[in-house]
């Protein structure tokens, strides 16, 4: 069975951002010692790379700083992830500059020089904050899973294992591949496995593979800039900057052509990607939840699916049999359309008859 990879820690991730070298120092050491997952930079240009690859769950910086200062540092991050939580320092008593931070979202502000015990508690009161607001979110995300797992009927031994798998996956954010017949309910456990996950307030977007024209794979998704070429009138957001932080589902993968496969595997490799007819690189954090009605397996020895995007994409599987393979379950089936088709008019609740059934 494959393993399901997890989150290994939920210690407060912190990016520490001045480009005094001593200050950086200190204050990074201190709070290492305090038991943070600490990480720094010396600027805000490397400040903003680094956020974008490890998504900090606070980051504190320098207010005055050369080529990004703080408060740019600060817009760049909440346009990134809003709730990203930002801590200014600032040796200036500079009262337009701590005005600005804070209607920027900026939680708080430390004059320089300061003390290690003051930035602590600020760090404390923020930790709560995430502690809530992650308690919160696990709450909402049990609720709609469990309205989902409601909509998948079914209480066979081949069901319960699937749910017993999504259930284990809802705090990995490993790639998925789920395959099975049409009509055996294979979108459902991909919209499953995205309201159970850690990304269930963010953004599940739908890719149909098959219906990709290979003329427009690169404007769908990857967007395109205004002027980008002949009709780009406007700026296109694509399928990957949409589902950032959240989950991809690529539906038909199977029916996908080898260009779309080629600029997904690349994305997939990288994290990241250029809009067309731009020369800024975006960095996404995607989890991809691929859904096939044949055997990808079998599309590779044939010739048609690249092996390693395969691999990429079938990080654990999750078969889904026929309903003719689980007839335990036709029963629950056949009760539920029952009672859905008699909602309007409760008068007309029938039964089945075992035989029937039979």
């Amino acid at each position: 069975m494959t393993e399901i990879p997890t989150h290994e820690s939920e210690r407060l991730r912190i990016l520490v951002v001045d480009d005094d070298a001593s200050i950086l120092e200190i204050v990074t050491t201190y709070l290492d010692a305090e038991g943070y997952d600490v990480m720094n930079a010396i600027n805000g240009a490397a400040a903003l790379a680094l956020a974008k690859r490890i998504n900090p769950d606070v980051v504190i910086t320098d207010i005055r700083m050369p080529e990004m200062d703080g408060l740019t540092l600060a817009t760049e991050l909440k346009a990134y992830d809003s709730q990203i939580e930002v801590i200014v320092m600032t040796a200036f008593s500079d009262r337009d500059s701590i005005i600005q931070a804070l209607r920027l979202g900026v939680r708080d502000y430390l004059p320089k020089p300061f003390d290690l015990i003051e930035l602590r508690k600020s760090i404390t009161n923020l930790e709560e904050r995430h502690t809530m607001r992650r308690r919160d979110r696990r709450l909402r995300r049990d609720l709609i899973s469990q309205q989902f797992m409601n909509d998948i009927i079914g209480q066979s031994a081949q069901m319960k294992a699937i749910f017993d798998t999504v259930l284990k996956l809802a705090d990995s954010d490993c790639n998925v591949l789920i395959t099975g017949e049409s009509g055996s309910g294979k979108e459902l456990i991909a919209k499953a496995l995205h309201t159970s996950s850690q990304r269930c307030d963010r953004d599940y977007v739908v890719v149909d593979c098959a219906s990709l024209n290979d003329n427009l794979v690169e404007s769908e998704l990857y967007g395109h800039v205004k002027g980008a070429f002949t009709g780009a009138q406007f700026n296109k957001v694509g399928f990957l900057e949409k589902a950032h932080r959240g989950t991809l589902m690529l539906d038909e993968i199977n029916s996908s052509s080898p260009g779309f496969q080629s600029r997904l595997l690349r994305v997939i490799e990288e994290g990241e990607f250029k809009k067309v007819g731009s020369t800024d690189t975006m960095k996404v954090d995607i989890r991809f939840v691929s859904v096939s009605n044949v055997s990808l397996e079998d599309r590779v020895a044939e010739g048609v699916f690249r092996k390693d995007l395969y691999y990429r994409l079938n990080v654990v599987n999750i078969p889904v049999p026929a309903l003719r393979q689980r007839p335990d379950d036709i029963p629950a089936i056949v009760h539920h359309f029952i009672e859905e088709f008699a909602s309007s008019d409760p008068s007309k609740l029938v039964s089945v008859a075992d035989e029937a059934l039979d």
